[in-house]
């Protein structure tokens, strides 16, 4: 065939097949092929050659869906096709970060030696980024005249009795249930209500000083006092104070920092505010957790000498479990205290 047959016979078949004439350019590049699709070129022979079946997947996969990065269901390509130019080795894809401990998707994870990951996105080369520093609060010192009180978690180890409080008083229903219960069955407890509490709720909390029960300071609105600075606490448990003193409570001066979260400021903040002690527990009924009245009694029982319970004024189930709670340590022998009596402090008693 001559040559010019040749190129019409070329021409007809590429308008046939719709394709586009042969240049270099056209031609893949056998290693970013490979790269993307993670196994080498076929050859003519074995493109020609009969589809053999894929091996069977769970079901799970075969639908689209792999338990990946810890459990998390997340879309699944069994043959993820990987363009080699639009690969960043400083970023990590979605969902693979699970992996790589302590790296987040799309951060920088690359550091220079001895340094540790910033978890700061990759900044702009051209960029410069000017460090700002946020300076922290300093905090003046207590005055120097004020000796610190100590933190208590439970009383004397060889008298048998506990003390069970209660605290935050926002429910005004149940903290009348657990009253009610406190006085048929005759048993002393100790209340830690929050001033915002009592000043919600004052002809509760006037009945309850009136029926003997001790009252103690949960600070004013239940903030965190640990982290904080001489002064922010001091005035939080002051201001508790003052409200019951305004309405003609007198305190038991002991203090129960919220959540019992506490540190040396503290110390010295409750002492500033006339508090003989950091009151705090050593049996957690984790009643406020939303817990079963049996799951609450079986928490409190778990008890012995010397033991400070703690308990809340809110769940309804803490009420209902009460009764099993006081028959419980009876049985065993127990008497019930205040804390002022636990740790000699005086205060009101009921009973």
């Amino acid at each position: 065939m001559s040559r010019s047959r040749a190129s019409l016979a070329a021409v007809l078949l590429c308008a046939v097949a719709a394709c586009t004439p042969w240049s270099p350019r056209n031609v893949p590049d056998p290693g970013r092929l490979a790269h993307s699709v993670g196994s080498p070129l076929m050859s003519p022979t074995q493109l020609a050659a009969p589809a053999t079946p894929a091996p069977s997947l769970p079901a799970e996969t075969a639908a689209g869906v792999s338990p990946h990065a810890g459990g998390s269901i997340q879309a699944f390509d069994p043959a993820p096709v990987v363009d080699p130019n639009a690969f960043d080795p400083h970023v990590f894809p979605a969902g693979d970060a699970a992996d790589f401990p302590g790296a987040s998707p799309g951060l920088d994870t690359d550091t220079e030696p001895g340094t540790e990951p910033t978890g700061a996105p990759m900044a702009d080369p051209d960029t410069t980024v000017e460090p700002t520093a946020t300076p922290r609060p300093t905090c003046p010192p207590a005055p120097a005249q004020i000796a610190p009180v100590d933190p208590v978690y439970h009383g004397s180890r060889i008298r048998r009795e506990v003390a069970p409080t209660f605290d935050d008083g926002y429910n005004i229903a149940v903290t009348q249930r657990i009253v009610g219960t406190l006085q048929r069955l005759r048993v002393n407890a100790t209340f830690f209500p929050t001033g915002l509490a009592v000043a919600a709720a004052p002809d509760l909390w006037r009945s309850v000083a009136a029926a003997g029960f001790p009252i103690t300071n949960h600070t004013y609105a239940h903030r965190t006092l640990a982290g904080r600075c001489y002064q922010a606490q001091l005035s939080d448990l002051t201001r508790q104070r003052a409200v019951l003193e305004g309405l003609g409570i007198r305190s038991v001066p002991v203090m129960r920092p919220p959540g019992g979260a506490w540190d040396q400021t503290t110390r010295y903040a409750a002492s500033g505010a006339g508090e003989d002690a950091i009151v705090l527990w050593d049996v957690d009924t984790r009643d406020w957790a939303g817990l079963s009245s049996g799951a609450i009694a079986r928490r409190a029982l778990a008890g012995h000498e010397g033991s400070i319970i703690l308990l809340h004024t809110f769940p309804a189930n803490t009420a209902a479990a009460l009764p099993t709670i006081i028959a419980g340590y009876r049985a065993r022998g127990f008497r019930f205290v205040t804390v002022g009596t636990m740790l000699g402090l005086g205060g009101s008693v009921p009973y």
